[in-house]
């Protein structure tokens, strides 16, 4: 006696689908509790924000990146930032 899909009862169905369903929530939820401990645990070596990040590492003063001033103080800096770039390549 061989017993198919079709044979079993759609309540039991239902049942395994919402049990099945169920688990699969909780690992979600438990996986993405994981990785967010996980990266609150990393926040002391990630700077907040990845441009003044770079500025530290490579010499530019920071006025030059968080210029906000407007057009063409932003363009003076970017030039400032590329010229610094291109001195400590040429070093």
């Amino acid at each position: 006696m061989h017993v198919h899909m079709t044979d079993i009862n759609p309540q039991v169905f239902f049942a395994i689908q919402v049990a099945a369903d169920v688990v699969l929530c909780f690992a979600v939820i438990f996986i993405l509790s994981r990785v967010n401990r996980e990266l609150k645990g990393r926040k002391s070596t990630i700077d907040r924000d990845p441009c003044l990040n770079w500025a530290a590492h490579s010499g530019v003063p920071e006025r030059h990146i968080e210029s906000d001033a407007g057009d063409g103080e932003s363009r003076k800096a970017l030039r400032e930032v590329s010229l610094s770039i291109e001195e400590k390549e040429d070093a």
